[in-house]
């Protein structure tokens, strides 16, 4: 199946996927009514173009993006393939229903042809996935072993 995964290479995608994760979930934890009204940061307001505005709502979806990225950084930190393969669950558990929330949806004040990069996008976050999830962390190649 070929060369496994770097460990560099690996531990780079784990946190290019746990950085915007944590940043957008502890936004929307410790400045809740500012990410609903402000999300993403650069216009449209996504969040706030679907009132009413729901504390308890919003403060559990950035829940969801700090739990997704503790998982991955986790991940990063101790390269265990049990907690690569678990975090890789738990990104994507997330990420696909929100991704296909937002091709089924149209979202207010946002271009259509934003949908066709984020389709993109998801394809290259999956592409991601794979490749992190063959990597061999446990049993390191043998050149490593000496």
């Amino acid at each position: 199946m070929g060369e496994p995964v770097r460990a560099w290479v690996r531990w780079t995608l784990l946190v290019a996927l746990a950085v915007p994760q944590l940043l957008v979930g502890l936004w929307g934890t410790l400045a809740t009514r500012n990410w609903y009204d402000t999300f993403p940061g650069v216009g449209p307001d996504l969040v706030a173009a679907i009132p009413p505005f729901n504390e308890h709502l919003a403060a559990d979806a950035a829940g969801a993006f700090v739990a997704t990225g503790v998982a991955l950084l986790i991940a990063a930190v101790v390269p265990r393939r049990e907690l690569v393969l678990m975090a890789l669950a738990t990104y994507l558990a997330f990420a696909v229903p929100h991704t296909l929330h937002h091709v089924t949806h149209e979202a207010p004040g946002l271009a259509e042809q934003v949908v066709a990069p984020a389709g993109h996008g998801a394809g290259v976050v999956h592409r991601a996935c794979v490749a992190i999830a063959r990597c061999d962390v446990d049993h390191p190649p043998e050149s490593a072993r000496h």
